[in-house]
This record gives structure tokens, sequence and C-alpha cells, in this order.
């Protein structure tokens, strides 16, 4: 992903600001806290992010018109993936397709070069909508009731009222102030320098702010879909510190570009040093909590008897070098709450894989107030620990 972030900027910006938007990646809320975590939702935006990078590519890149369809058909390729490993990243597919067609310039006076640039649009947006389609074909994986099941749910709003729109999505934006700030400044650079090339950054930020204005939950880890595009726009302040300045010398006028280059580096250590207790307050570590360790040492004390093991937190078993069945590799509240993981699945799952240890943190309460789920549990497991964290039970052997 970094690499992909800060090469596309550097292609319209300059070295200087694709650094500058980096550093305000990390800096912003819980950037580096979901870079260190098992989620989803960064590979799928790192394969998005590559996919942009190679469209913009195409647009600069002086080639023959087969490089260029390579490039196309790889970044399709790349967000079909994007698509399957997370279906949230699909409203850049449009905004992706709108930038190869050049959609804020002066379409008719470039009116010879619009039918090939919608011809390119039109292929990447077909192989995105293929992959997609082929991948989940291919490990039958399009569960539409899933898929949306999980966000439309009336159980999953209701259980969550309060915690989404734009009083969360504002929070956040405020926590940021700096970016936000920075942004604004940007988006002024690039309507008066008409640097068109920043309409993609803009408009993906104003979809997103649209999109979960309108969605409940919003968690930590949905921030970043605007966060990326906000140090995206943020970016365009930089070539403003970047102009040269004449001084004066012996041998005559001299142009330089030291002190305006400085600048922007001298801002963004001060920067630094105000958010560094910020940054490592906000990023986890593993036994962060007292007993994380402990946990991890009971799945590994019998690792050569196990095949599988049920968690409602897969990370556990990860650190043990443990497999979890698949059907609850993810174990969130959405699904929880939204019934696309009922408590009759989880006694299915059970009942299927017959797994050899079972642990219980995160939903241990809800589970253990189920009256079939515990009638399972007492029938067929022995209990090993249990205390106010967690729940440990091995399987009647």
């Amino acid at each position: 992903f970094i690499w992909a972030f800060t090469s596309t900027i550097r292609l319209h910006l300059g070295t200087m600001a694709a650094w500058v938007a980096l550093l305000l990646l990390m800096l912003s809320d819980n950037f580096l806290r979901l870079s260190l975590s098992v989620m989803i939702g960064l590979p799928a935006l790192s394969f998005a992010m590559v996919a942009i990078y190679l469209a913009q590519r195409h647009k600069y890149l002086r080639a023959r018109r087969f490089v260029h369809l390579g490039l196309l058909i790889a970044s399709g390729l790349l967000m079909g993936i994007a698509m399957q490993t997370k279906v949230f990243v699909a409203f850049l597919v449009p905004l992706l397709a709108l930038d190869l067609v050049d959609w804020g310039r002066d379409w008719w006076g470039h009116r010879s070069d619009f039918g090939p640039k919608v011809g390119y649009a039109l292929l990447f947006g077909m192989v995105t909508v293929a992959t997609w389609l082929g991948i989940g074909l291919y490990y039958q994986a399009l569960d539409f009731n899933m898929l949306l099941g999980a966000h439309l749910n009336a159980n999953v709003r209701s259980a969550y009222e309060g915690d989404g729109g734009w009083g969360e999505l504002s929070r956040f934006l405020l926590f940021d102030y700096g970016h936000l700030l920075l942004a604004i400044a940007g988006v002024m650079a690039l309507v008066v320098r008409r640097q068109w090339h920043g309409l993609l950054p803009l408009s993906w930020l104003g979809t997103a702010v649209l999109l979960l204005s309108n969605h409940s939950p919003i968690w930590y880890h949905h921030y970043q879909i605007v966060a990326i595009p906000l140090c995206w726009l943020a970016a365009y302040c930089v070539p403003l510190f970047e102009t040269q300045s004449t001084v004066a010398t012996d041998a005559g006028p001299r142009r330089t570009a030291f002190l305006p280059r400085i600048g922007p580096l001298i801002a963004m250590g001060l920067v630094l040093l105000v958010m560094y207790s910020r940054v490592k307050a906000t990023v986890p570590y593993y036994n962060q909590r007292v007993y994380d360790t402990e946990v991890v040492a009971l799945l590994q004390r019998d690792v050569a008897n196990t095949t599988w093991v049920f968690a409602d937190q897969a990370i556990y078993p990860f650190y043990a070098h443990l497999p979890v069945p698949p059907e609850i590799a993810v174990f969130s509240r959405k699904r929880f709450f939204g019934e696309t993981l009922s408590n009759r699945m989880l006694v299915d799952i059970l009942d299927r894989y017959h797994p050899e240890q079972i642990l219980l943190t995160r939903f241990k309460d809800e589970l253990l107030s189920d009256p079939e789920f515990v009638g399972y549990l007492n029938a067929h497991y022995t209990t090993v620990q249990e205390n106010i964290n967690y729940g440990y039970y091995q399987l009647n052997r």
C-alpha cells in the first residue's frame, strides 16, 4: 500500500509531496494500529491503491498501445481482487473510470481523444467486474446475504444506534483536524492551479464522506477510506513551498530552493514531536492485556492433538499457530448481531468440525447465555478455565 500510495502522488506532485502525504497518513487516526492488525480492510485498500497507480501510469506513460492495454488490464484485475477481498472499495471503480476519461478537463477541446479514453475506461470496468465475478463463482463466494445483510440488517442498525452517521464520522475528522485543514488548503491549491488530477482524491473523499454519513455503525477501520484521500489532498500544499527564489551572490543572481524545500520538513518534524504520544497510545501490542500470553499458552499446550480451534477472536489461535474454521475467521459484532452468524450456526460449526479447543473471550457472556450453545458445550466439552476475561474448554476424549 505505502509503495503504491507514494508512487501515485509522486507521479503528480513529486517526491517531497509523496513523503509528506505518507507522514500525514501515518499520523492519522488508527492507521498504524490497523497496519499491525489482522483485518482485511487494508489488504483490500492495498490492491485498490496499486490498481489506481497502474491506471495513473497508463495516463502519463508514453508507450505503445499494448503497454497501455496491459496496464489497464492489470489495474482491473487488482481492483477486482480488492472488491473480492472487501467490497467496500467498489465505490472507487466508477471514480477511477471517470478519471480515465479526464472528466474534469476541457472535453470539447480534447474531443478527439475522448473516444479512446472511454474505451480504456470501459476496459478497466469490464475487467474489474469479470475478475470479481470470476473469483466469486470459482470459490462459491457470492453470498449476497452475508455481503449486504450485515450492513442493511435492521438488528444491526438498532444494535448500533448512535454509533454511526455523520455524528460519528465528524468526531474522527475533528480528531484529525490538522489533516482536514491541510486538505482544505490543498483543494484550494489544486483549483487555483487547475491541477485536474486532484479530482480523483477529491471525488474519493466526497463519496466516502457521503456514504459513511448514511452508514451505521462506523468503526475506526472505516475511517481509512476517508483518511487516505484526505492526506492525498493535503499533499497539494507541498508545491506551494517548493517555488524557487532568487538570492544575490558575489557571482551574481542565483536561484535557490533550499529554504522553501526545507520548510515542509521542519513543519513535519514539529508535527512528529507533537504527535508521538498520540501514535504510541493508539498502537496496540501483543500481551498488552494481562491475560493475552496466558490464553496463547493454553492453546499451545495441546498443539499436537489439535486440528481446529473454535475462537470468537481468531487472533489468539493465530498467535498459537492453530487454524480456526473458515466460517468464523471473521467473528465480528456486525455478523453476530446481524444474525449472519447465529447461535444455531455456531452449534452447527461445532458439530461439523469438532474443534479440540474452544476459547471464548469477546462474546463469552452472549454465547454462555444461549441455552442451545451451553447445552452442546456441556455435553461435549470439559471446562478447563473460566473467569471474567475468558472461557477455555477442551473436547471430551
